[in-house]
C-alpha cells in the first residue's frame, strides 16, 4: 500500500540482524531524487525457548514457545521435525501449534522454525521431540461375550482423534467410551464370532500409521447351565447359572421364556434372576441374549417346566365367616400381591399365610350354603374345592326378623370364645349402619396389642346389620380385654368385653 501518509510492505529477506535504517525515496524520469530523514526497523531471528510435550506419538498435538516467529504466512513459515513439515494450527509472534508428522520414525528428531521469505531465510532450532510407539501394557478381562465393556492399559496412546485413532479386534473397530495417554475403554464389537482375535491400537493421522503389539481376546457365547427351580409355578421366580452373561444392558441383555422377554430383578456375569411370564403349564425353552453393537450372541437352550395350582386337601371343610381355613396342595408359589388369590365363589378371601404347599385364610362374609374354593396365580386357576358354611349359633330372642339400618347398640361378641387350636378370634359388631367402627385389644395387664378400623357397609347376618373383622396373625394364648367405638355423624355407642385365646 502507498498513500500520500502511509506506506505497507514486508521486510526484505535479506537483511541480517540488528539495527537497519529505513528511509521513503521518490526518483524522477530526469534523474532528480528525494529521500526521507531515516528511521531505525530493528530485524530479529526467531528465539525458540520451549515445546510442549517434548514425547509422544504421531499425531499428538504439540505447543512451541518462543519470541520473534512473525507473522504467518502458508508456506513459508513452517516447523520442520525431522525434516518433515509439521501441519499447523496456530502461528503467533510467541506461540505455535501444530501435530506431529506422521512419517516420522520412532526416535528423537529435531525441531526447527523456519522463516522463508523475501529471499531471505531464518530459522531457529535446538529443541528435540522423541516421537514414541504406542504400547498396550494389558486388556480386562481378556475373554468375553459381544457388547462386554473393556479397559487397555498402557503408554502413549495419545490425543483422541475420531475415525483416526482406533482399537481394532479381529480387524473391526471397537466402539469406544474413554481414550486417554494411559487408558482406553470401550466395548467389544458385535460382528466378532466366538473365538481367538489380535487387538491393537493404531494411530492413522497426518499419513502415517503407528501399531501396538497385539494381545489376545477372546469373543465367547453366555453359557446357561441351570435352570432353578425345574419345574416352578405360573409366573414364579426363577434362577439361571451359567458364566459369560456379561454385563446388563437394558433392553439389549434378555432372558427369552418360549420367546417372550421376562422381567429381571438381577443379572450377573454368573447369575440371572427375574419372573416368569404369563405361561400355562406346559414345557417351555429358556435362553439368554445379548443384541449389542450390531450383533446377536445366544446361549444354547434350556427348559423350565411351568406348573398351574392344584388343591389336594382343606381343612376345615365347614365353618362360619371368619372361620380360618388351610389349603394344601402344590404350585401354589410364591405370593404375589398383584397375581395371588384366594376366592370362595368369586369372593376373595384375607389371607396370613402363603407358600408354595400351604395356603392360609380367612372365610368371608355374605356367602352362604356350598362354595367353591378356587387358587388363581394371575389368569390360571386351580381346581375347586368345597366349603360349606354351617348354621352360626342361634340369634338372641329379642332380635326382630327385619333388617333395622338405625343407628343403636345390638349384640356385640368375640367367636369363637375361647378361641382354640389356631381358630381366629372374630368380633361382631351389631350398630345398624356407622361410618366406622374402631375395635382396640388390651391384654389383662391394660396393654395395648391391636387396634383395627371398620369402615363401609355392613353385612346382613342373621337377620341384622352387623361388622365383622378377623383378628388374623399369630396371637398369644391369653386373656384379652377388648373395646368398641362406633361412630356416625358425631354420636358414638361403645361395648367392652373379653375373649380367650387358647394355642
Amino acid at each position: 500500500l502507498w498513500s500520500d501518509t502511509k506506506i505497507q510492505g514486508t521486510i526484505p529477506g535479506s537483511l541480517g540482524s540488528g539495527r537497519q535504517q529505513v528511509l521513503v525515496e521518490r526518483r524522477t524520469a530526469n534523474g532528480g531524487q528525494v529521500q526521507s530523514a531515516a528511521a531505525a526497523f530493528w530485524v530479529v531471528g526467531v528465539d525458540l525457548s520451549s515445546m510442549s510435550p517434548v514425547a509422544g506419538p504421531i499425531g499428538m498435538p504439540f505447543t512451541i514457545y518462543g519470541a520473534n516467529f512473525g507473522n504467518y504466512s502458508a508456506g513459508y513459515t513452517t516447523v520442520l521435525i525431522g525434516g518433515v513439515t509439521a501441519p499447523l494450527t496456530l502461528w503467533a509472534d510467541t506461540k505455535i501449534q501444530g501435530t506431529i508428522p506422521g512419517g516420522l520414525t520412532e526416535g528423537e528428531h529435531a525441531v526447527v522454525v523456519t522463516r522463508n521469505l523475501n529471499g531471505g531465510r531464518v530459522e531457529a532450532s535446538g529443541l528435540i521431540f522423541s516421537v514414541a510407539l504406542p504400547v498396550v501394557a494389558g486388556v480386562s478381562p481378556s475373554s468375553g461375550p459381544i457388547g462386554l465393556p473393556f479397559t487397555i492399559t498402557g503408554t502413549d496412546f495419545g490425543n483422541y482423534v475420531a475415525n483416526y485413532t482406533k482399537v481394532l479386534i479381529g480387524g473391526v473397530s471397537a466402539p469406544l467410551t474413554l481414550w486417554s495417554d494411559t487408558k482406553i475403554q470401550g466395548t467389544i464389537p458385535g460382528a466378532l464370532a466366538p473365538g481367538g482375535y489380535e487387538l491393537y491400537v493404531e494411530r492413522n493421522l497426518n499419513g502415517g500409521t503407528t501399531r501396538t503389539s497385539t494381545a489376545a481376546f477372546t469373543v465367547v457365547l453366555p453359557v446357561l447351565d441351570t435352570v432353578s427351580p425345574s419345574t416352578a409355578a405360573i409366573i414364579a421366580p426363577f434362577t439361571l447359572t451359567g458364566y459369560n452373561f456379561g454385563n446388563y444392558v437394558a433392553n439389549n441383555t434378555k432372558v427369552l421364556v418360549n420367546g417372550i422377554t421376562t422381567a429381571l430383578t438381577s443379572w450377573s456375569d454368573t447369575k440371572i434372576q427375574g419372573k416368569l411370564p404369563y405361561l400355562p403349564a406346559g414345557r417351555y425353552p429358556v435362553l439368554v441374549q445379548r443384541y449389542l453393537n450390531g450383533g446377536l450372541a445366544e446361549s444354547a437352550t434350556a427348559y423350565i417346566n411351568v406348573a398351574g395350582p392344584v388343591i389336594s386337601t382343606m381343612t376345615p371343610a365347614t365353618g362360619q365367616t371368619g372361620t380360618v381355613f388351610n389349603l394344601y396342595g402344590t404350585n401354589f408359589g410364591p405370593y404375589d400381591a398383584s397375581q395371588t388369590r384366594v376366592t370362595m365363589d368369586g369372593v376373595a378371601c384375607a389371607l396370613s399365610l402363603w407358600n408354595d404347599t400351604n395356603i392360609r385364610g380367612t372365610v368371608p362374609s355374605g356367602l352362604s350354603g356350598t362354595n367353591m374354593v378356587v387358587v388363581s396365580r394371575g389368569a390360571a386357576q386351580s381346581n375347586g374345592i368345597e366349603f360349606v358354611l354351617a348354621a352360626r349359633h342361634a340369634p338372641s330372642a329379642f332380635r326382630t326378623s327385619t333388617l333395622n339400618a338405625d343407628f343403636k347398640l345390638g349384640e356385640v361378641y368375640v367367636y369363637p370364645n375361647p378361641a382354640k387350636g389356631g381358630k381366629v378370634p372374630v368380633f361382631h359388631v351389631e350398630v345398624g349402619v356407622a361410618d366406622s367402627v374402631k375395635i382396640k385389644v388390651f391384654t389383662v395387664a391394660g396393654q395395648a396389642v391391636h387396634e383395627h378400623t371398620i369402615t363401609g357397609s355392613p353385612a346382613a347376618i342373621g337377620g341384622v346389620y352387623a361388622y365383622e373383622y378377623a383378628w388374623d396373625g399369630h396371637i398369644a394364648s391369653g386373656v384379652y380385654y377388648y373395646t368398641m367405638e362406633a361412630e356416625k355423624a358425631g354420636r358414638k355407642l361403645k361395648k367392652a368385653g373379653k375373649f380367650a385365646v387358647v394355642r
